[in-house]
């Protein structure tokens, strides 16, 4: 949640500490089986950090101070 969001930032945490709660509820109101659902979930959330790790190394709001 901290690297998600933004490491070095109290703003960046609680943003992705919300986005990582929220995402699984919105995917249990599609109606998937739970056996398909879960891996589904693992791996969108692997590829979202893959993703944001290329993009955006310091997270959503978060700074760089490593120089």
């Amino acid at each position: 949640m901290v690297i998600f969001g933004g490491v070095g930032r109290i703003p960046g945490s609680i943003i992705g500490a919300v986005i990582l709660v929220v995402f699984p509820e919105l995917l249990r109101f599609l109606g998937m089986p739970s056996a398909i659902a879960a891996p589904a979930r693992q791996m969108i959330y692997g590829l979202l950090l893959v993703f944001l790790m290329i993009k955006r190394p310091q997270g959503i709001i978060g700074v760089y101070r490593f120089k």
